[in-house]
């Protein structure tokens, strides 16, 4: 058990946020590190005189924002961010040689240098290509850009009208201009049980407080959104209703009109990630659509097409686009002019379509090669969905068998990386098709250890639990 003793101000006014703030700044220097336990919290009330409620608040607080685990009986730990770490790893070249089913990305092809060259020689070559060097106004981009913005966002089911369509920096970026243009720090976010890791680093960083609602297999719960709009002021919805990640739910369409319905009813703004929409061949229609006065619906083209094309739009609420600058201003101001040209002439002359059709027949064959080998077991996939969720035969669990095959030169997630607020993880993990394996025979390789490692367990041949 760690010492760690934090330091506070002297007025007694907002000292669990102290205490919140010291835990996040000692891990994001390293003074508190991954796995360090904290004191235990009548311990910690003493040494910093404070009542055990204020101590209890904080670690409360620490959990929703994703810096600790706590258990009952286990003690609160400092946490792990898996995908934080992976990019460490992948900095530092320690990944290399390992089968990499861990991280969520397209795959690519000759088509897509081909395509990119083509571009960048048609830009280069053309009159006024210095434009692409110089600010642009609006801030919220280049009329032709939020055209095309818009032109793709109706591929996807919601039809959106170019004036209130903004370029942004990918899906990341996306969420960060919403969250800082719509809510304020301490305003409570409403999210799956479920959810991204790096989203949750998004809404601590910005001080907003999460709470991760119960879901079942078709995504959230109603009832238990009502509930919770019944009992808090929630300032936001954030959801996935497509290709949730890491679930793959895929939200039936009366369940998207009783979550909007939900959030008229409590003035709870929609925020909408649609990323890896573009990869399903069929989806209900955007959640976005049934409460569009409140919603902001996102995506990105860096999911489906190139990670390198750093490029998404957001859908505002009618004549609320200007609402957005507040995030842009606070971030980068504007999409790299030169990633909207390149984004916006592939929307426009086809390009986007032909490599996400190509990108759907990619990962068609690789959840073929999943289903083959998984199918026995408790996973789910979509037809061309990027990953697949494998529910653990008992007495496995997740982390141990992440541990196993880690040794073993593959790489997953457990559930545990994507758990949001005090709801136990289920005995999951999820196996990434996409682009950080190098290839379909690899990916075979990586799932025939996974396979031939739970049989060793079930067989009784490790003798690791």
């Amino acid at each position: 058990m760690t010492s760690w003793l934090p330091k506070l101000p002297g007025e007694d006014v907002g000292r669990y946020r102290a205490i919140v703030e010291a835990i996040r700044s000692d891990v994001a220097s390293g003074a508190l590190r991954a796995g360090d336990q904290l004191p235990p919290q009548r311990k910690l009330a003493a040494s910093l005189n404070v009542a055990v409620g204020t101590v209890t608040k904080a670690y409360a607080e620490a959990v929703r924002r994703g810096y600790v685990r706590s258990g009952v009986g286990s003690g609160t730990f400092v946490r792990e961010h898996p995908s934080l770490e992976r990019h460490s790893v992948a900095q530092a070249g320690a990944s290399a040689g390992k089968i990499d089913l861990s991280f969520n990305g397209p795959i690519l092809g000759p088509a897509h240098e081909e395509a990119f060259r083509a571009t960048l020689t048609e830009i280069a070559t053309q009159e006024g290509a210095e434009a692409h060097l110089h600010y642009h106004r609006p801030w919220v981009g280049q009329t032709r850009h939020r055209h095309a913005g818009a032109a793709f966002l109706g591929t996807l089911g919601l039809s959106a009208n170019p004036a209130d369509v903004a370029v942004v920096s990918g899906a990341q970026h996306a969420a960060s201009v919403i969250l800082l243009s719509i809510l304020k720090a301490g305003d409570l976010v409403a999210t799956s049980d479920l959810s991204d890791p790096l989203m949750r680093v998004l809404l601590g960083s910005l001080g907003l407080r999460t709470l991760g609602i119960a879901s079942d297999s078709d995504g959230i719960l109603p009832d238990a959104f009502k509930a919770l709009c019944e009992h808090e002021i929630v300032g936001a919805l954030l959801v996935m209703p497509d290709h949730h990640s890491p679930t793959l739910a895929v939200m039936p369409e009366e369940r998207r009109r009783a979550l909007a319905e939900i959030a008229r009813r409590f003035g709870v703004k929609v925020v909408e990630n649609a990323v890896y929409r573009p990869l399903m061949k069929t989806a209900p229609p955007p959640l976005a659509s049934f409460a569009p006065e409140l919603s902001y619906y996102y995506t990105s083209l860096s999911k489906i097409i190139a990670p390198g094309l750093r490029l998404g739009f957001v859908a505002a609420p009618r004549g609320q686009l200007d609402n957005l600058i507040v995030g842009l201003g606070g971030t980068i101001w504007m999409a790299p002019p030169l990633m909207a040209e390149i984004g916006a002439r592939w929307i426009t002359d086809g390009t986007v379509a032909r490599l996400a059709a190509w990108q759907q027949r990619k990962l068609e064959a690789r959840n073929l090669v999943a289903r083959e080998l998984l199918g026995h077991l408790d996973v789910r996939t979509l037809p061309t969905g990027m990953h697949a969720w494998l529910t653990l035969p008992r007495p496995w669990r997740a982390a141990a068998l992440v541990e196993r095959i880690g040794t073993q030169g593959v790489l997953a997630t457990p559930a545990e990386t994507f758990a949001t607020g005090w709801s136990p993880a289920p005995q999951a993990i999820r196996i990434s098709l996409g682009g950080a394996v190098a290839g379909i025979d690899v990916l075979r390789a990586g799932l025939e250890l996974i396979l031939a490692t739970l049989n060793e367990k079930v067989t009784g041949n490790f003798n690791g639990f």
